[in-house]
Formats: C-alpha cells, structure tokens, sequence
C-alpha cells in the first residue's frame, strides 16, 4: 500500500469496515473519526455526542421548555445512538415523558430533514421543542415552524448539534453544541503520526472529546 496511514470518517450508508481490514493486516495504523459505528475494531477519536445531547435537552428543559421531541440521524450510525440516548436520559432525569410521536428520524439528506421538520410540526399534539441531530435538521425546523406562523424560542425551542456556519445567521439564531473539530484533528494526527513513527505506539481504543452548548436565540422562551 502506498499509504503510512489512514484517517477516515464513515458515511452515513456505511455498513461494513471490511474493506479496513487489509490495511490493518499489512501494518497500515487506521483511525476513525466522528462517525463511527458499534464497536467498529479501529481506535476512534470523538465528540462526546451523548454528553452533548443530554446538555442541549437539559437545556430546554431548564428553559420551561417540557413536552420535548427529537430529529435523529441514522441507525446504523453511532453519533445517531449516542445523541437519542443523552436525549431519553435528560428527559428521565427530570421525570418528563418520551413521546415516541415526537421522535422522527431522517438519513441525513435536506429533503429528509425537512420531511422530518414538517412531520413534527403538523403533528396535532406536536412538542414544544426539539432536539435535532444536527444543525441541518434543526435550521429546515426553524424555517418550517416560521412557514406556520410559530414563535420560534417563545413558543418552540430548538437545539441543534454542530454549530454549522448557518446556526449563526439564521434568524432566530440556533442554539446548538459546538463540536471541537481542531481538538479532534489535533488529536488524530498525533495519535496516526505516532503510530506510524513507533508501530509500538499503543493508540487509545477510544478518545473522546467534550461538546461546548453554545446559546442563541432558538430557545429562548422568555
């Protein structure tokens, strides 16, 4: 292989790593980043997405939001899994209801995501906020819930994940959790040059990084 080393993040239609695997055999050091899947048999380097997911849900609900949705990612991704957890255990540890009704999930696609947006709304008992897996998701929410004359923060929360460059400058701006992509990138190119300088190297299993909430105007109901 022509290759010292690889740093992949999986897509979301990823079902398999066996294609990994001959460069792992042939000493070719592999390492996973951001999207991964269950027990995926690589060293990973991650956001803390369950961490961050309870503190955007902990969020709302500190905000007076209670009756709480939720826009998920894929299945098969573990970003998707790690998210909905932190959000059905903030909801458990404020005694509030899951509602199966108020969760959708989409594939990552804007026709998707604004399917999911619509869904949620148009339901006759919809939540009074959401949580989205991302900030695509929750931006296609803000602007569907705008289209139904909703007051997007006084009457509807919202909570991203991300911090996409669109969060910023969307109107009402969109609370959401900064990922630490420098962190992260800093973090795989030590743990990958390392490696491929000293094949003894022994690279963490798993390397998890923190989540930043960072507040705007999305959920604020007062």
């Amino acid at each position: 292989y022509q290759v010292d080393g690889i740093l992949l993040s999986l897509s979301s239609e990823t079902k398999s790593l066996d294609h990994l695997q001959p460069f792992s055999d042939a000493g070719v050091p592999v390492i996973l980043f951001n999207r991964v899947k269950n027990r995926p048999g690589f060293p990973t380097v991650l956001a803390d997405d369950y961490q961050g997911a309870f503190a955007g849900v902990e969020h709302l609900i500190k905000n007076g939001y209670s009756k709480i949705g939720h826009i998920g990612g894929p299945g098969n991704l573990q970003i998707s899994k790690n998210r909905f957890r932190g959000y059905r255990d903030a909801l458990a540890k404020y005694a509030l209801e899951y509602n199966p009704n108020w969760t959708v999930y989409h594939d990552l696609t804007p026709a998707d995501a604004r399917k999911c947006a619509q869904t949620l709304l148009d339901n006759p008992s919809r939540p009074d906020a959401v949580f989205a897996v991302n900030d695509p998701a929750a931006i296609y929410l803000i602007i569907e819930a705008k289209k139904r004359g909703l007051q997007v923060g006084a009457e509807f929360g919202i909570v991203g994940f991300s911090n996409d460059s669109r969060s910023e400058v969307i109107e009402p701006s969109l609370t959401t959790l900064q990922q630490p992509i420098e962190q992260m990138a800093e973090t795989c190119i030590h743990l990958l040059l390392n490696k491929i300088s000293d094949p003894k190297f022994a690279v963490p299993p798993a390397t998890v990084l923190k989540t930043t909430l960072i507040e705007r105007c999305s959920s604020r109901k007062i």
